[in-house]
């Protein structure tokens, strides 16, 4: 049978565990405070910007991202980019997707779309593969710009 703890151990052990309990209340604050900052910087960038996870559902999706696909960014969480482009542009997304975590590198892609207005939108898309500290891709991060001004601008120009 075990000893019972003297009360000097017990003491030790109540200050050892008060130390950790303030050090995740620490932890704690410093993470709520990167998300905070984390969501405050997503959600300045003028252009559209995504995380998905590696079967191309969305993690996360900025504020012009949800604008330009009229709909909410909670709404658009763990779903994939068939909600708001359709079977074919959401199977075209997830070919891009799987080639950038595929290659692990970065892609540059210009693509049209139709937008939440339903207009045609040309986008210059930058795709980058997440990757886990092995090295092996687990999703994908991506920012989308509107080109449409350029694109008008070549063609007036051809």
């Amino acid at each position: 049978m075990e000893a019972r703890p003297s009360y000097e151990e017990l003491e030790q052990r109540i200050n050892i565990i008060e130390k950790k309990a303030l050090k995740l209340v620490h932890v704690e604050k410093e993470l709520k405070r990167k998300n905070l900052e984390l969501n405050f910087f997503i959600n300045n960038i003028p252009d559209m910007a995504w995380i998905k996870d590696e079967s191309s559902r969305f993690i996360a999706v900025n504020r012009a991202f949800g604008e330009a696909v009229g709909m909410d960014q909670v709404s658009l969480t763990h779903q994939t980019c068939e909600i708001c482009f359709g079977k074919e542009g959401a199977k075209k997304f997830r070919e891009d997707d799987l080639k950038v975590m595929k290659g692990r590198r970065q892609e540059v892609i210009e693509e049209k779309i139709i937008d939440s207005q339903n207009k045609g939108v040309w986008l210059e898309t930058v795709k980058s593969p997440i990757l886990d500290h092995s090295g092996k891709a687990i999703g994908t991060v991506g920012i989308s710009r509107d080109i449409s001004k350029r694109k008008r601008a070549e063609e007036k120009l051809k």
